[in-house]
């Protein structure tokens, strides 16, 4: 088995809000299937929160509760409990897979996918995948969410989905976004991510949920998406 290329970041596609997104998940693990039998990779994944930790967010929100801290806490055990759902699909879909709890950095005998969760507040679970990124000595994250970081419309508040933009460097993105963590916002990457993964030399590949271009990005093919490299 040879180690990953790159670490994978998700959350929001494995839900369509309330439901989970079944017809995605088996598609992923077919991709995943695909690439351990072509070239026995490994492969690194991280799960976010999703709309579930959104809503969430928002509820505790509504009722009063303002502690960042705690909202950064409950989106956590939300990502963990992703990470486990995922784990135990891919093992029924025969695609060999351990949720881990740590960031190791090498894979154990017989296990193509690891899989983990949020770990730390203050930061989105993108931060763990930059971070899972430098463990394995690996130059990429594919983000598997948004596809595009867009420039805002005259508001400053509304992306403009009009204007794309297809590659930026990370201060260029902290500039777009703002620098600072926001429990339970919806961005394309997380701040504390780019902030990680810039000074190490990582990239962050943004991909949409479409299986194709997540396939493309595993083969090393051209994919459609914003990158944002140091």
């Amino acid at each position: 088995m040879l180690k990953p290329e790159f670490v994978v970041s998700m959350g929001s596609v494995l839900y369509q809000k309330y439901a989970v997104n079944s017809d995605f998940i088996i598609g992923f693990a077919d991709v995943l299937k695909r690439r351990i039998a072509a070239v026995g990779q490994n492969t690194a994944i991280v799960t976010g929160g999703g709309y579930p930790a959104k809503e969430l967010i928002r509820f505790f929100k509504s009722i009063g509760i303002t502690d960042t801290d705690m909202l950064d806490s409950i989106a956590i055990a939300v990502t963990r409990n992703n990470a486990r759902v995922l784990t135990q699909s891919l093992n029924k879909l025969d695609v060999s897979a351990e949720h881990v709890k740590t960031l190791p950095d090498s894979f154990p005998p017989d296990v193509h996918v690891m899989v983990t969760g949020g770990k730390e507040i203050r930061q989105s679970s993108d931060a763990v995948a930059a971070q899972w990124a430098i463990n394995l000595r690996v130059p990429m994250v594919f983000n598997i969410g948004a596809p595009f970081v867009y420039h805002y419309l005259p508001n400053g508040i509304t992306p403009d989905t009009s204007r794309p933009i297809f590659e930026m460097t990370g201060k260029e993105y902290l500039n777009l976004v703002g620098p600072d963590h926001i429990p339970g916002e919806k961005v394309p990457a997380g701040r504390a991510a780019i902030k990680i993964a810039d000074p190490a030399g990582i990239i962050f590949q943004q991909l949409g949920p479409s299986l194709k271009n997540i396939e493309n990005g595993f083969k090393g093919k051209k994919v459609i998406g914003t990158r944002i490299h140091p």
